[in-house]
């Protein structure tokens, strides 16, 4: 694909598809589920809006669901968070699972 086919009403056509299908989950702990939303997403992390404070440093899995398909189970780490009016942007670099 060129380069040429991600500019203007292609590139958004493609992203607005991702995020209006992408449910986002946020697994702070055993009990503690914490649901996003995706912002962009790349082969390093992923940018979220959320509705609380993320700790930079916290170890987090997240779990991917797009529409009719099975959700893909990912492994994180939380590199900023910055507040944003009453939610928090923050950007989430993915980790190898813990063996």
């Amino acid at each position: 694909m060129s380069k040429s086919d991600w500019q203007g009403g292609e590139r958004r056509r493609k992203r607005r598809f991702s995020k209006a299908q992408c449910e986002l989950k946020v697994l702070k702990g055993p009990e503690q589920v914490l649901t996003v939303k995706l912002k962009n997403i790349s082969l390093d992390g992923i940018g979220i809006t959320a509705p609380e404070k993320l700790e930079v440093g916290q170890r987090v899995c997240l779990s991917v669901a797009f529409a009719n398909e099975e959700p893909i189970k990912l492994v994180g780490r939380i590199v900023w968070c910055r507040e944003n009016g009453d939610e928090f942007d923050a950007g989430v670099e993915f980790q190898p699972p813990e063996a």
